[in-house]
């Protein structure tokens, strides 16, 4: 499989020579042409698995606090505050690595992958993912204020 680019005109000619060659060989051949999307870049990539490793800690923290306050352990603390979310996001709660969270924010998203989306479609999926952990550690925050 051969991917191009087309955004000048060296670039049509080089696309129109391959498929010319492609012709000569004979046989069915599938040709897609879509808009280009860019890439999501590799400080995207980076700042968000920072940031959702950070918010799980923050939240793992919240949790710990409750802990000592109330006595219950943090799998007791995280049953409790569960009962009143919604099942992803208790999930996301009892997630132990960023890696598992990343997982159901996909499920909650509805994308079967974060590696081929766009730069566009990535800032989209990383504006998704903090808006459910601030809707998880709202929770969170709310359940350490009534104990």
């Amino acid at each position: 499989m051969t991917d191009f680019i087309v955004e000048n005109k060296n670039t049509w000619m080089t696309l129109m020579d391959h498929l010319m060659g492609l012709r000569d060989q004979g046989g069915k051949w599938s040709v897609k042409v879509e808009p280009y999307k860019r890439p999501r870049t590799e400080g995207q990539n980076s700042r968000y698995w920072a940031s959702l490793t950070e918010y799980l800690k923050q939240i793992a923290a919240a949790v710990a606090r409750v802990s000592d306050q109330t006595g219950y352990t943090p799998l007791e603390v995280k049953r409790l505050i569960a009962k009143n979310m919604q099942p992803e996001h208790g999930l996301i709660l009892f997630a132990h690595k960023p890696e598992i969270a990343h997982e159901v924010l996909k499920e909650i998203v509805g994308i079967p992958t974060s590696t081929r989306l766009g730069t566009k479609e990535f800032m989209e999926f990383d504006g998704r993912m903090e808006q459910v952990i601030a809707e998880i550690a709202g929770d969170v925050n709310a359940f350490e204020r009534n104990v």
